[in-house]
């Protein structure tokens, strides 16, 4: 006879076998009915070479433990080596992103700035270059001056934040550049000082109802403000308009900012003198500025004695070394064993406190050769 089953009677049977047991599971688990677990037998007393035995079972253990023990710290330094370089790769993927979207908005800011450049340039028919009265010279855009020399387009200096120099300093760098083009001194957050001198040249005046005085030149169409970051373009701007009151049409809304060129690393001490006057001197490391002495001693050269003690209140001093001992003696610097610092260490300090507190101006060429001697 055959033993083949239809395959639902096959099912049907292991389905009454799964019920079967699980009710005997559950009758059990009320009766409280626990399977217990086979207990070792252990060796028996008259195996011949138990001790041997034992021995040879507990160093097994032993070998056991150390290998799972083994793999447990090796699981752990891999998942923390893991950790470690998932955190590393997530922060240096933010990094990416930031230094990705930080170009992106440089890029972004520098086209627009082109743009704005391109725009006042083509309508403007006088451009009023910002100049930062504490060092004009480091300010000044060669290539557009010659543009504007090219294309016969008026161009005015305008001296801004007369206010932080000494008026004798001012007078000299007005008569310098003087020679050059028309320049006027301008306080633009100080009572708006020289901004009537300014619309004067312009051929504007603050009142509209008054007439042109005779021999002024003629009313410039459209005004456009260029200079440099941080150079006072748009509080000059805004001078002006609340010097003249009501709408100003002729001033071009924009203000143009002149990209500066790429700064040489390390620095030179001309750039860095420049910088650190104005309190734009960049952040990064010691290497990229010139040496501190070399920045002082262009300083040095670049205005008087008397400028400088009058900035730092310091007694008279004679060329950079005096200047570096007169501060360090006047501030009490010392190191950790109470002697005087190195003059490189006494040079950073100063350097630090022009930075922190710009205060310091250069005069013009003939001044401080003048101031020097």
């Amino acid at each position: 006879k055959s033993k083949k089953q239809k395959l639902s009677l096959k099912y049907n049977i292991q389905k009454r076998v799964r019920e079967h047991k699980r009710r005997v599971r559950k009758e059990a688990k009320k009766l409280g009915i626990k399977k217990c677990a086979k207990k070792d037998p252990g060796i028996p007393n008259t195996w011949p070479f138990k001790a041997q035995m034992l021995q040879e079972l507990e160093r097994k253990k032993e070998l056991r433990e150390e290998e799972i023990a083994k793999k447990r710290v090796e699981a752990k330094k891999k998942a923390k080596k893991s950790a470690e370089q998932t955190d590393k790769d997530r922060k240096q993927a933010i990094a990416e992103r930031e230094a990705d979207r930080r170009q992106r908005k440089l890029e972004e800011a520098q086209k627009q700035q082109r743009a704005s450049l391109r725009k006042v340039l083509t309508r403007a028919d006088v451009v009023i270059q910002a100049l930062d009265a504490r060092d004009p010279m480091g300010c000044r855009c060669a290539a557009l001056e010659a543009w504007a020399r090219e294309k016969n387009v008026r161009l005015i200096f305008a001296l801004t934040k007369a206010d932080a120099v000494p008026p004798q300093v001012l007078a000299g760098w007005l008569q310098a550049l003087a020679k050059e083009a028309p320049v006027v001194a301008v306080a633009a957050e100080a009572g708006r000082e020289g901004v009537p001198d300014l619309l004067k040249m312009l051929g504007r005046s603050a009142n509209l109802s008054e007439p042109a005085a005779a021999g002024a030149p003629k009313p410039a169409e459209h005004v456009g403000v260029v200079g440099y970051p941080n150079t006072g373009k748009q509080a000059l701007s805004k001078a002006m308009r609340r010097e003249c009151g009501g709408t100003v049409s002729w001033l071009l809304d924009m203000v143009a900012r002149l990209r500066p060129e790429a700064m040489p690393k390390p620095l030179d001490a001309a750039l860095t003198l420049h910088l650190s006057i104005r309190g734009a001197l960049p952040k990064g490391p010691p290497g990229d500025v010139a040496a501190p002495l070399d920045v002082l001693r262009h300083l040095v050269e670049r205005t008087t004695a008397q400028a400088v003690m009058r900035r730092f209140r310091l007694p008279v001093f004679e060329g950079v070394e005096g200047l570096v001992a007169a501060f360090g003696k006047d501030r009490g610097l010392k190191n950790k064993k109470g002697k005087d610092l190195l003059p490189e260490a006494v040079a950073k300090k100063l350097l630090a406190d022009i930075v922190a507190a710009p205060g310091c101006f250069c005069t013009p060429p003939e001044a401080a050769a003048a101031g020097s001697e």
